[in-house]
């Protein structure tokens, strides 16, 4: 297995990292960190932007919003940032998609959007792990959308390429 040979292995890297988690797990188990604490439960009661919820419908209603929301963060994210670094950073990239007014713009939406976007992912995050699983599950499921694009357009013989732009996810599905 010369994968684990390197210290810059993805394959490595990742397994390492699960281990520290699950120490993580362990020593807060052994604090007892889990026995009192509403994180560690599955549905209401909650504290949502500062809101009680109590209702079943309210607790999974906001589960599809975070859903939506970072199935859509998602998008942003594999479609702007990479504009921004490719496009408008890039010394070597001379050619402007947008005007200026209009990239600095887009750039601005961007942060604006990302700032909101971590109020809502912190506030889910940090009222119970059923958010966090449903965060995960979205992120599961456009990385493997997206990605699996990717492996597949490097196995064929002849890349899919219109107007010089490889395919996204988008159009893909």
């Amino acid at each position: 297995m010369s994968h684990f040979r390197r210290l810059s292995s993805p394959l490595l890297v990742i397994n390492i990292a699960y281990i520290y988690i699950f120490l993580i797990g362990l020593i807060l188990y052994g604090e007892g960190f889990y026995e009192n604490s509403t994180f560690f439960n599955w549905g209401p009661p909650i504290k949502f932007f500062g809101h009680d919820i109590t209702s079943e419908r309210t607790f999974y209603a906001l589960h599809v919003l975070i859903f939506f929301h970072q199935l859509i963060n998602n998008w942003v994210n594999s479609v702007v940032y990479p504009w921004i670094l490719n496009s408008v950073q890039d010394p070597k990239n001379r050619n402007m998609e947008y005007s200026r007014w209009t990239s600095l713009l887009i750039i601005n939406e961007f942060n604006t959007y990302s700032e909101f976007d971590l109020v809502f992912i912190l506030i889910g995050f940090t009222s119970q792990i059923s958010f966090v699983a449903t965060i995960n599950l979205a992120n599961m499921i456009t990385s493997t959308i997206i990605n699996n694009r990717y492996i597949l357009e490097k196995m064929r013989e002849e890349p899919l390429i219109e107007n010089n732009e490889m395919y996204t996810a988008i159009n893909v599905v």
